[in-house]
This record gives C-alpha cells, sequence and structure tokens, in this order.
C-alpha cells in the first residue's frame, strides 16, 4: 500500500511497472484542511526556461521583493529550481530583504548543515529560506513560514542522460515529477488543519503543468486551483 497526496494512478502505475486494472486508486474528493487555509495565488508575472531572458529574470526578483516587503514582519519560503537561481536572486533583491534571506540546501554557506540553517531560521521571525532541495522533507509549521513564493518551475533538466531515458520510456514522467514537486512544494508551510500560509507561484510555465498533467492532480487540490469537476 502507498500512501501519498501527490502521486495519480496512470504515472504511478506507469513509473512502476504495474498494470492499471491491478491497482486499486483511492483519490479523497477533499483535503481536510480548509481551503482558505491554503490559498495560492497564480500571478503568471514570467515565463522562466532555458530561453529567458535577463529581464524575464529580473522581473520575477522584483515582485518577489515585492511580496518579501509584504510579508516583512513573518517568515516564509522561496522556492526556485537551482542553486545558481538562488544566488541570483538574492543578488538582486533590495539590501533590506536580501538581509532576511538564508540559502538553505544540505551544505551551506560556512559548511552550515540544512538543520543548522533551519535552526537559525527558528529564531529569526521575519527570516525567509531561499533554496532548490526544500520542496519536500522540511516541516515549517505554523509560524515558521506564513508565506511562500514559487519562483522557478522545478522541471526535471531534460539535458540530463537519465532525465532522457525516463522522458523516452515513461511519456508521462516528465510532467508527473515536475507537478509532484509542484504539489509537494505548496505544502511545506502548511502542516495541520489550523496551520495556514500564502502561496504565490511567479511562473507562468505552472499553467502548462497543469494543463498537460490536468488528469494527474489529486481532486484535494482541485479547490485552491480552481479546477472544476
Amino acid at each position: 500500500m502507498f500512501m501519498s497526496a501527490t502521486i495519480d494512478h496512470s504515472s504511478f502505475c506507469e513509473n512502476m511497472g504495474f498494470e492499471q486494472s491491478d491497482v486499486a486508486f483511492v483519490d479523497t474528493p477533499n483535503s481536510p484542511f480548509p481551503k482558505e487555509n491554503r490559498d495560492i495565488q497564480l500571478l503568471n508575472i514570467r515565463r522562466l526556461s532555458y530561453g529567458s531572458t535577463q529581464e524575464d529574470e529580473l522581473e520575477v526578483i522584483r515582485h518577489i521583493d515585492k511580496l518579501l516587503s509584504k510579508h516583512s514582519n513573518e517568515r516564509g519560503l522561496i522556492l526556485t529550481s537551482s542553486i545558481p537561481r538562488c544566488n541570483n536572486i538574492l543578488r538582486h533583491l533590495s539590501p533590506k530583504n536580501a538581509g532576511r534571506i538564508r540559502i538553505c540546501h544540505s551544505i551551506n554557506k560556512d559548511g552550515k548543515t540544512q538543520d543548522e540553517v533551519l535552526t537559525e531560521h527558528a529564531l529569526d521571525p521575519t527570516s525567509v529560506l531561499l533554496s532548490s532541495s526544500l520542496w519536500e522533507g522540511v516541516d515549517l509549521k505554523d509560524d515558521l513560514s506564513r508565506f511562500q513564493i514559487i519562483a522557478k518551475v522545478p522541471y526535471p533538466n531534460y539535458t540530463e542522460k537519465r532525465v532522457k531515458a525516463k522522458m523516452a520510456k515513461f511519456p508521462l514522467w516528465y510532467t508527473s515529477q515536475t507537478l509532484t514537486k509542484i504539489l509537494q512544494g505548496f505544502g511545506r508551510s502548511i502542516r495541520s488543519e489550523n496551520d495556514w500560509a500564502k502561496t504565490y507561484v511567479l511562473d507562468t510555465a505552472a499553467n502548462n503543468v497543469f494543463f498537460k498533467g490536468q488528469g494527474m492532480i489529486p481532486r484535494a487540490y482541485f479547490d485552491v486551483l480552481g479546477i472544476e469537476e
């Protein structure tokens, strides 16, 4: 038995090598968390991809800066697709907001571990984590994060040999992996029925992922994404 909030029947069976007729699938129709606690705003600022211009990148960063100022008295999380993009975001933020940022990966500045950075984050009431790796496996409950910004859709790197091989063998894999990571990102800051956070998605490419993967989106996300059954 597999339990997950983000997998779908078709891509799961394809990736695992199962016949769909051999796998029972239960898709709960509603999230146990109230809709108003899980607000997601698709801001559609610019499309970020390998063909994006520097101006596209800077426009997204300007909006990140505005959102940081809007949430000036709260902790938060910024998710993007790579370490170079993390560094680029930090480099172009206003000095005041840049001072709140903690880049967080498995190994960080001065050799700090992820846990050490998270501990520092918990002690600073206006700290904001910036990462390309915290899409899953981190528990930012309650005041540890009241807002999260998805700056860039986390597509797998299609130039890598493994990714190319997976795409060739499993047609659903690329979209499924991207969608799953986005949905996991949505949940980093909302960890219980009483928890709440605002989520902002800046990359317009998210719309393409939701369109291509509409049959893969669990029904518990339909309300916050405005999807009709």
